[in-house]
């Protein structure tokens, strides 16, 4: 199994910017104790710890390995979950890889029917922040199985504030794994609180596939804060001239007698970083206060050109439906004007045909005008005809007589 960045490594790069200083020490996940036997066997100088570990067999190991291993007062051990809600968790037991199995368990959840099963309880790092000095975190290591995006929504407000210096993380490199979350997803959050990656580190193949994919890795990261507290040349420098000065200093009395003008001038030179580091450093975080304000600016009218944007969209969209229906009411219109040009041709043609009915109707009326006329006459003449009728009648009777 190819294994490439050991957490010694790690150690050792991160010891420069913690040089000298009482570290506060979180460790999520810490198991049995052994990453932690590791840091405090280190050149680090852990002032406090705080170590979590939910599982209750691998707990009891944990207290007494730690306290063999640390020493000081300030060692607080936790047999606790940590996530993003306050709840009870159901976990699978699995030595060094225990994970969250059901993220809450009610009244109503079913009882625990597998015997490597177990429920915990489980807080949030923002809730128990008042537990570290001055509510800080000088170097928090996460390693969870799969829970570290909850481990990190539960440390919100620390993350916000910028009150993790360090973050060392374990992450799957596999978008379809299960035991570690995908490392897009961390670096997502990490991003969005203003922590950028320092190295990678525990880089681990597919070894039961042998495969050359990347199976897991763990992720340090530093906050931009505790970046542009520590410029990394100055800062390596720093730690390489008070190592060879401390070595200076551990030889024989002569050789350092002999070497004591040249070590005032060293000092008096680091001293002279160190205040220029500091005034950077001010200056630094004035400008990185009106960047902040600026960019807060930038959002608010990101956020608005967005809401426009979008505005703008359904503008559009409306726009495009009004002219489909005014497309669709302009070939409406033009069937009711084509109609009504119709209708007018109609009604012309209605108007000459009453204006025809109305001659036939008046010469009918003549007509009929006529006819009564020519009745009147016809009975007029009959009736002549009729009287001179009779009275030839008459005259030939009257003949008829004389005979």
């Amino acid at each position: 199994m190819n294994n490439q960045g050991t957490t010694q490594e790690f150690i050792r790069d991160v010891t420069p910017f913690f040089y000298r200083q009482n570290i506060n020490y979180v460790d999520v996940g810490a198991h049995k104790g052994n990453v932690f036997r590791e840091f405090v066997g280190s050149a680090l100088i852990i002032g406090e710890a705080h170590l979590f570990e939910p599982n209750p067999t691998s707990f009891t190991i944990l207290q007494d390995e730690a306290s063999k291993a640390f020493k000081r007062r300030s060692l607080n051990l936790h047999n606790q979950a940590v996530g993003n809600t306050h709840n009870t968790v159901r976990m699978q037991a699995a030595d060094t890889m225990t994970k969250v199995i059901d993220k809450k368990i009610t009244s109503d959840s079913a009882a625990i029917t597998n015997t490597n099963s177990f429920d915990v309880k489980c807080t949030t790092l923002d809730t128990i922040a008042n537990n570290f000095t001055d509510r800080h975190i000088s170097l928090l290591k996460i390693d969870v199985e799969g829970f570290e995006v909850q481990v990190l929504e539960g440390a919100h407000q620390f993350l916000t504030d910028q009150r993790v210096d360090v973050i060392y993380i374990e992450a799957g490199a596999n978008p379809q794994g299960t035991q570690q979350t995908y490392y897009r997803l961390i670096d997502d959050i990490m991003l969005k609180h203003g922590y950028r990656l320092f190295r990678i580190y525990e880089q681990k193949h597919e070894w039961m596939e042998d495969s050359p994919f990347l199976r897991r890795m763990n992720l340090a990261y530093f906050s931009s804060s505790f970046a542009a507290r520590h410029p990394y040349k100055l800062t390596h420098e720093l730690y390489a001239e008070a190592i060879k000065h401390k070595g200076a200093s551990s030889t024989s009395p002569s050789a350092a007698k002999k070497s004591e003008g040249n070590d005032s001038e060293q000092l008096k030179k680091l001293q002279k970083s160190l205040n220029d580091l500091q005034e950077q450093h001010k200056q630094t975080i004035a400008l990185a206060e009106e960047l902040a304000k600026e960019l807060d600016k930038s959002q608010n009218q990101v956020q608005q050109l967005g809401s426009t944007k979008k505005q703008l969209e359904q503008l559009n969209l409306d726009y495009q439906a009004q002219s489909s229906e005014q497309k669709k009411l302009a070939e409406e219109l033009e069937k009711a004007k084509k109609q009504a040009q119709q209708l007018g041709s109609t009604k012309k043609q209605l108007e000459q045909l009453k204006q025809d009915y109305q001659a036939q109707l008046n010469e009918v009326e003549q007509l009929k005008a006529q006819q009564v006329a020519d009745k009147a006459r016809l009975e007029e003449r009959a009736s002549f005809f009729e009287q001179v009728y009779k009275e030839a009648r008459q005259e030939l009777r009257k003949l008829r007589s004389g005979d």
